[in-house]
């Protein structure tokens, strides 16, 4: 057995966490074994799926967006600010049934660091981003500014691999806990043979 220098060994152990943090969370491939060698406790491993939660999603469940209203809030700095209201519907494809719904409140702040973030993961990506609706002037109209978002937002579904960035997940909210609550749903809704 060939001994490597400490820094070498640092390089690896920080190649391979980073390799873990891609599988278990951009990826979400959850086997048995990845838990287990991540030490998670045999209890918890019903709330992490032992599937491929992304398969599932990409596969079987259809979302559509929708952002509902928005409203002027003021901070705790006194400064307005809007929030905006965002419609997750999750469809089951085969059956076309709602099989989750919710709402998810953002700030403009929010989706502009999402999109920040999917233009470094999206840089070599064939299709470009869609266009981000910039924040300009003093008076804005947010009517046109909630359609804009709301058309991002769309546009952003038509990526294959929108569903593998975690930003994007967590921005919707979409959960492992959640994804197990569509899958048991999904297959509640499958016809008999």
């Amino acid at each position: 057995m060939v001994m490597k220098d400490d820094k070498h060994i640092d390089g690896r152990g920080s190649s391979l966490c980073g390799w873990i943090q891609q599988v278990a969370n951009e990826k979400m491939f959850h086997s048995k074994n990845l838990l287990e060698f991540l030490g998670v406790a045999q209890t918890y491993h019903n709330d992490v799926f032992t599937t491929q939660p992304l398969l599932f999603l990409q596969n079987e469940i259809e979302l559509n967006l929708s952002i509902e209203k928005h409203q002027i809030v003021k901070g705790s700095d006194q400064k307005d600010f809007v929030i905006f209201d965002i419609s997750v519907v999750a469809n089951s494809k085969r059956t076309r049934e709602i099989i989750s719904s919710y709402l998810v409140r953002r700030r403009f702040r929010e989706f502009d660091e999402l999109h920040q973030i999917l233009k470094q993961k999206f840089v070599k990506y064939s299709k470009p981003l869609p266009d981000f609706p910039k924040k300009f002037g003093f008076k804005v109209d947010w009517d046109k500014r909630q359609v804009k978002l709301e058309y991002y937002l769309r546009l952003l579904l038509d990526y294959t691999d929108i569903f593998e960035c975690i930003a994007f997940r967590q921005f919707l909210q979409i959960q492992p806990k959640r994804f197990n609550e569509l899958r048991v749903k999904n297959k509640s809704l499958q016809p008999e043979d």
